[in-house]
Order: structure tokens, then sequence, then C-alpha cells
């Protein structure tokens, strides 16, 4: 029942968007958005990286250069594949993944309902003072006969060290990447890692299952960080990073996204540079996936989540439940106290998904960053979570999840509770 009345939201929602969106901006539904040819990049605030995919080969050993520059004077492999260096303002946001054309009708109308479900989601921006910057490019991801491309945007700690690390962030279900932008802002500049968050298709009629919930989709992610990386290197680089990617990684992503990134921490379990998988409510298809996840995950891979308290929208908290459950005897992390399921996506929200799913507290906005920037930092590091601070912000209550007895609904999936 959890799952059939998450899909009957999720539809609902759907729905709702979509009449009330191709009423009013049929024309912003219609925009592919795309303002540069497919592979080129712009930086926000900074030059302008390759109008290439990306090198020939991997940046292996390039010297470090300023995020957004295309490369260091006198790196002669990196000068041949980089254009002049000139100033420009990020583009709009660019829909490789939606702009397809699709012979399926069902699948041309999901497309649709995407199109007008996304399109009032604001743009990232930088926030004043902050050092990070901004790139846009695409991505290969190996799924389907031809692969995919999608869109990818990446975030530049821009700070005087290394970068600690690699973040893969993912969007929810019907969102695309812009709605994690504040997030990636943030996490960036607390952990000094570099974030990725890629646009997925939320169209579940893809015949090729290259949809966000689909196992050639989540197969395909995992692939990215297989070897040289060179999809990743390749886009990384279109975006103005001119040297090499941060070998540990940590996966996360929002609602289905969290789905797709435990999907991908079982395919890459054995990888010694995963440091483990943070969700923001993220959300699987059943319960049972969750586990099945679990059961052969590795104990060493840490899976944690930012939980809000059940609802439709994370299906009646059924993938928190399962996690819980398989593992018992560890923190798994909290639930945040009068949260709602979009707390993550904070500023890069839109007004559609605050009326359909609620209006996230500033305090729990806040928390999000806070609570995982603490947890990644850790894991980057190589140690292990074992809490988290009660009150990250004030305003804001984190309380550690627990097993507990099923609620008055009598669903399962409502079968966690908040430690005391």
């Amino acid at each position: 029942m959890a799952r059939v009345r998450a899909w009957c939201g999720a539809a609902a929602l759907a729905v709702g968007l979509g009449i009330a969106l191709l009423c009013g901006a049929s024309v912003a539904g219609a925009d592919p958005g795309v303002e540069s040819e497919p592979g080129s990049a712009a930086v926000s605030g900074v030059a302008r990286g390759s109008d290439d995919t990306g090198p020939s080969k991997p940046t292996q050993g390039v010297s470090r250069g300023r995020p957004g520059i295309a490369a260091a004077e006198g790196d002669a492999a990196a000068e041949d594949d980089a254009d002049v260096l000139v100033e420009t303002p990020a583009p709009r946001h660019v829909k490789t993944a939606a702009a397809r054309t699709s012979s399926n009708p069902g699948e041309a109308v999901v497309d649709a309902l995407l199109g007008a479900a996304q399109a009032f989601l604001p743009e990232p921006k930088i926030p004043d003072g902050s050092r990070v910057t901004l790139g846009r490019s695409t991505l290969e991801i190996p799924c389907g006969c031809e692969g995919t491309r999608v869109d990818a945007t990446w975030y530049f700690p821009n700070q005087d060290t290394e970068p600690d690390g690699l973040i893969y962030l993912q969007h929810g279900f019907f969102r695309d990447n812009r709605a994690m932008s504040a997030l990636a802002v943030d996490l960036s500049e607390r952990t000094n890692s570099v974030v990725v968050t890629p646009t997925l298709s939320s169209n579940f009629l893809t015949p090729s299952g290259c949809w966000i919930n689909g196992e050639p989709m989540q197969q395909a992610v995992a692939a990215l960080f297989e070897g040289d990386r060179r999809a990743l290197t390749a886009s990384a680089f279109a975006a103005g990073y001119a040297t090499t990617l941060p070998r540990r990684y940590v996966l996360s992503g929002h609602s289905a996204g969290g789905g797709l990134a435990v999907a991908v921490a079982v395919a890459n379990g054995d990888d010694e540079n995963l440091a483990g998988v943070v969700m923001f409510d993220g959300v699987t298809t059943t319960a049972e996936r969750m586990s099945a996840a679990l059961s052969v995950l590795p104990p060493r891979v840490q899976v944690l989540q930012i939980a809000a308290p059940p609802s439709p929208w994370n299906a009646d908290g059924a993938t928190t439940a399962a996690l819980i459950a398989a593992r018992p005897n560890e923190f798994v992390g909290v639930l945040l106290v009068n949260g709602t399921h979009i707390d993550a996506e904070g500023a890069s929200s839109d007004a559609l998904a605050r009326l359909f799913v609620g209006v996230p507290t500033p305090a729990n906005v806040e928390a999000v960053p806070a609570i995982a920037g603490q947890w990644i930092s850790t894991l980057l590091a190589g140690g292990r979570v074992v809490g988290a601070p009660a009150h990250p912000v004030p305003g804001a209550t984190a309380v550690p999840l627990q097993y507990g007895p099923p609620g008055p609904s009598r669903q399962p999936s409502r079968s966690f509770v908040p430690q005391g």
C-alpha cells in the first residue's frame, strides 16, 4: 500500500504540475533551453572551458589550476584542448535528456509533463562571498545502445588546498539538477569537495530503462567510477576543471536520487575509493529493494539518511525503516523534527513543490548541509560516523533513528521512531 500511495502521490503531483504549468508556461516547457553546443561549458564568473566534451585522454598528472581555467600556462597537453579564455555568464539550463524526441506517445506525454513540472526551478547561483565556482557541461553515461548524454553542473571549492573528495549528488524524481544547486554549493564549501549534479530522466516509460529508477541507469552511473573515470574527467574538464579529480568519493542523493546512490554503491561495493552513502530523505522503489541492497553491501560502506517524518512523498518512510532494520546495531542517520521531504532542496526548490509537499522551516533547510557536511568530511577522511548534533543549528532538532513498533496506521513502513 505504501508503494501504491507513493506512486499515486507522484502521479497527482505530475498531473497537478502539468495542468498548472502547461497552461501558464507552455513556452518555457517547450524550450529545450540549450544555448550552447552539446559538450560545451561555461563557468559562472570565471573563464570558459573547452568546447569539446573533454580532453582526448584523462587529465592525469596535470598541474592544479584554479577551477574555470582550461589549462595552466605551459601545460602543452591542456593548452591544445583549451579555448581562448574569456569572461562569460553562466548559460541557461541545458535540458539534454528532456529535449529528446520520442516515437512513443506515452513517453512523449511524460516528457512534456517533466518539462512543465521543472519549468519554474530557479537557475543555480553562487551566493555572495562564496569561493565555490560553478561550471556546466555534459556527461556521457553508458546507458542504452548509444549511451546517454545528460546535463551536468559542477561545483568546485576553489580553495588553496587540493579537494578532499568528489561528491556525486543526484536530484529526486520529477526534478532536475537545478533543485540540488543550493545544497551542492554548501557541501562543496563545507567539505572542500568537487560536487557533480547530473540531470537524469524521470521518464519511467523510457524503453531502454535509462531513467533514475531504472536498473540500466543505476549500473551505468556505477560504471562512471570504474577505471580512469574517463567520462567524469572529460565532463569536469569541459566545465573548467583542469586537474585530476579526487579519487575518493561519496554517493548522495535526494528522494529517488538517494535510492540510486544506494544501488550504485552496491555495484561499486568493492571499490576502496567509495567512502560512503548519504541520502536526503532517500527513497527506493520498494522497501524490499533497499533491504536486498543492504544485504549485499559490505558493512564497511556506511549508508546514512537525513529523514523527514513518514509521508506519501517518502513512501511512508519505508526506505528509512528498511535501512534501520537492516543495520539495527549501528548509527544510520537522523530524523529532522517537523521536517519535509524537500528540506534538502532549500533555496533551489520552487513554489509548486512547496505547495504540494509543504514549506520547509529555515532552520531545517540550514540543518541539512550542516549535518551532511560533517558526515561527508568524516567519511572522506576514512572515519566512521557515529552520530549527529541534537541541535545542528538553532531551531532545528535532529534525533537518531531506531527501529520501533508499528505506528497507528498499522503500516510496517511506519515502524521507525526517533530515539529519545
